[in-house]
């Protein structure tokens, strides 16, 4: 079997000629995704310094605010209903709820802080809701 046979000049314009658009065909298919690229490590960088200013920002001051009203003895039986309530409501389960204490320096008066961990399980929805229906 025999090859096909170019001439001369056609050889040497295929030599020069097929190298070169090869090299354009992949320019056009790597350059747009190295711009790509470029646009995405300048804004991960942006990211990373946004995360690392959030990460060395100081947390906010406790708040001090006293409660307007005494406590009553019945008072955290009514808010665990409550809770319980607005997780039905929410199609959520109320799994558990912990109370404790917030250790502040004593400031003299009668009325002390409680922070509650309140758990519930659901699907995010329903999370949303419940807490939707928590804030108002």
């Amino acid at each position: 079997m025999r090859g096909i046979t170019l001439s001369p000049d056609l050889q040497q314009l295929m030599a020069v000629g097929v190298p070169i658009a090869a090299l354009l065909i992949s320019l056009g298919v790597v350059y747009p995704g190295y711009q790509r690229y470029v646009e995405m490590s300048a804004k991960v960088e942006k990211q990373r310094q946004e995360l690392h200013k959030l990460k060395n920002t100081p947390l906010p001051p406790v708040s001090r605010a006293l409660p307007a009203a005494d406590p009553e003895p019945g008072e955290s039986a009514r808010f665990l209903g409550h809770l319980v309530s607005l997780a039905t409501s929410a199609n959520c389960r109320f799994v558990g709820l912990d109370s404790a204490p917030v250790r502040v320096a004593h400031s003299g008066g009668l009325i002390r802080a409680v922070r509650t961990r309140v758990e519930i399980e659901g699907r995010y929805p329903q999370i949303r809701q419940f807490l939707a229906e928590l804030a108002n």
